[in-house]
């Protein structure tokens, strides 16, 4: 209405995750026939998403579509033809790993699943492959290798069964670890003294690297964090998980370190 002024401001803005995958945005106003706009984006992005337009609600839920991404969300007021400003704020979503455990037994040959609290035995399958020599995972994907198979296999996280798999013999391995970060997998290959990196979703090696002593007998990571072992120099390292190079490194007690992850 001319002439007439209204408080257009938005206070107590707050972005809280509420899912797996969902924002929900709150916010405060005093004027009773306000109504509000809500959008947001990536962080390093430029084009903003509408969420809702015109609600008269002083909230609003909304998923997203990937996580360890900052998210910028905007809300404005309108009453009347009067159109307020854009008030900003932001919420990191951090992939979070499932609270699941396994391990391998080269000697009968099975994989099994863990209490993560009591770490008793819940369930147990055959290996894929005769050998298993380590198992690890990327947020919530499961994967092992196996020496005498020659291969790394990704497992369905429920039911252990096989879903991918790649035959890396053409490399004449000996499979001794394999695991990653959130996003990025590798194994180690003891024979070669090699560490690869692997594509999570084909499994296909996509980079090679030395491994910084003669036996690389486990890798695995926290996160973003990368760490491997060896049992000939009975160390362990911490790689740059793009190079591969040692930021740091320490010796261990034990004659044979055999895991790291």
């Amino acid at each position: 209405t001319k002439g007439v002024s209204y408080d257009l401001t938005i206070s107590s803005l707050e972005s809280n995750r509420t899912g797996g995958y969902s924002i929900t945005t709150s916010w405060e106003n005093t004027e009773p026939t306000a109504t509000f706009d809500v959008e947001y984006k990536k962080n390093a992005d430029s084009v903003w998403t509408s969420v809702i337009t015109g609600t008269s609600n002083k909230s609003a839920e909304f998923d997203v579509d990937e996580l360890d991404i900052t998210y910028d969300i905007r809300v404005r007021a309108t009453v009347d033809t009067s159109v307020g400003d854009w008030y900003e704020d932001s919420i990191l979503l951090e992939a979070v790993k499932p609270e699941r455990l396994y391990s391998c037994d080269t000697n009968i040959a099975k994989i099994l699943e863990h209490d993560t609290n009591t770490l008793a035995v819940i369930k147990t399958v055959n290996s894929p492959d005769t050998r298993p020599t380590g198992i690890g995972g990327i947020i919530s994907r499961i994967y092992s290798c196996d020496d005498l198979g020659e291969s790394v296999y990704e497992h369905d996280p429920e039911t252990l069964s096989v879903i991918n798999s790649i035959d890396l013999s053409g490399y004449s391995p000996y499979l001794s670890g394999v695991g990653g970060l959130d996003d990025r997998l590798y194994s180690c290959d003891y024979n070669n003294r090699k560490i690869y990196e692997h594509d999570p979703d084909t499994l296909t090696v996509i980079a090679i690297f030395n491994s910084p002593s003669i036996s690389p007998s486990g890798i695995g990571g926290t996160n973003n964090r990368l760490y491997s072992c060896d049992n000939y120099g009975r160390k362990v390292y911490e790689h740059d998980s793009d190079t591969l190079t040692v930021i740091n490194s320490n010796s261990l007690p034990g004659q044979a370190p055999s895991g790291v992850g």
